[in-house]
């Protein structure tokens, strides 16, 4: 038998949803089937509980209190979809602050390493620097040499001896031809019986990814010439900076020279020692001495040769720039113009493609942070919802 079709029929009958012949066709096997009798039975019994049930009308007062409840519980619900756009916005300032920093703290670096930008040398741009490179030493005299007397000591600081002065000069110049302007200095240099001490030149600039002459020169000219090529220099050019520093080592070299009388003095007195000594002991320890004075006597001739030149000698620190747009003459400026454009945008993708990385790391790397920041502030509300009953 097919239970389940007549299993059908009789919640159908339940219903009176049942055709006269289908109604039939049911009792018929009601009346053969135990199980399906039986089953349709306890479906009626129960229907008849249901029936006899007495349906209760709210009142409004129960109704209102309802509403109010359901009310209560959806607000108590999160609403996560109002904080998403917080803390998306949190997450773009903590990038874009996170790739500030980076940026400041890279310039930061690049800044260290480039001391002064305005100078093609650093190191050449003030005078105290100038000054504080002449050589100078505290050394107190030798108790041998020191045989003037106090009154005799204060006369002599009271004048004021040019006789060892160290003079030091820098140009910044803008030239229209660098190499021509290079030629020239060293030209009136070499002319005036001086030397170049150190040269160099920059023809590209990688910062701006153009090209662009630049260096400095260090030259020393004979020092009564010194205003001479200075002028002669800043001539070559439109002049930006200028300026000339001084130090007087007077004092200086002849407290050294002082010492090193002392020293040949001393010198003298041992080598006399040395040819009337008898011992081996007293030879030996006259020749330790005698090593250490000559020590200090080649120190010191050292130290006064080295002033000698600075004197004679003037330095001259000269940064050269040429103009990047001359004036004297027209210069076109589509030189390689497709390689730049080219280098131009594929630095851009490169940049921009860096950008979207860079970003997308700061994401991921602040969102453990974005959900600690969102779970405390959906405890903050539960909080404050439960405070303010």
């Amino acid at each position: 038998m097919d239970h389940e079709r007549y299993i059908d029929l009789i919640s159908r009958d339940v219903d009176k949803d049942l055709s006269g012949d289908e109604k039939k066709e049911l009792d018929h096997h009601l009346q053969s089937c135990e199980e399906c009798s039986s089953y349709y039975q306890d479906l009626m019994a129960d229907k008849a509980v249901l029936d006899g049930m007495v349906v209760h009308e709210l009142k409004d007062k129960d109704k209102k209190q309802i509403e109010n409840n359901m009310k209560s519980i959806k607000n108590r619900m999160p609403k996560m979809k109002k904080y998403l756009p917080y803390a998306a916005g949190l997450i773009i300032v903590l990038a874009i602050a996170g790739t500030t920093l980076s940026n400041l703290f890279m310039m930061g670096r690049s800044d260290d390493s480039a001391s002064d930008s305005g100078s093609g040398y650093p190191g050449f741009e003030s005078p105290e620097q100038w000054e504080g490179d002449a050589p100078q030493e505290d050394i107190a005299r030798d108790s041998d040499g020191g045989n003037q007397s106090a009154a005799e000591n204060v006369e002599i600081s009271r004048e004021f001896d040019v006789s060892k002065i160290v003079y030091r000069g820098n140009i910044s110049l803008y030239t229209e031809d660098y190499k021509e302007t290079a030629d020239r200095i060293s030209t009136l240099v070499l002319s005036q019986g001086g030397f170049i001490q150190e040269a160099s030149a920059n023809y590209y600039d990688v910062a701006a990814e153009r090209s662009e002459k630049a260096g400095y020169m260090i030259v020393r000219v004979p020092s009564e010439g010194f205003s001479e090529t200075m002028k002669e220099i800043e001539s070559y050019g439109d002049a930006m900076r200028s300026g000339i520093a001084s130090t007087n080592i007077t004092q200086q070299y002849q407290d050294i020279e002082g010492e090193l009388d002392s020293y040949l003095i001393q010198e003298e007195r041992l080598l006399d020692y040395l040819s009337q000594a008898e011992s081996i002991n007293d030879m030996l320890s006259i020749e330790s001495e005698l090593t250490r004075v000559r020590r200090e006597i080649n120190h010191r001739s050292t130290m006064l040769k080295n002033w000698d030149k600075e004197v004679a000698y003037s330095t001259i620190n000269i940064n050269i720039y040429e103009r990047t747009l001359p004036t004297s003459k027209v210069q076109t400026p589509f030189e390689d113009f497709g390689r730049r454009i080219r280098e131009a945008f594929i630095q851009s993708v490169n940049y921009l493609l860096k950008l979207i990385v860079d970003a997308s790391i700061m994401i991921v790397r602040l969102m453990p942070f974005a959900v600690v920041a969102l779970g405390t502030a959906y405890i903050v509300r539960i909080l404050l919802s439960k405070y303010k009953k």
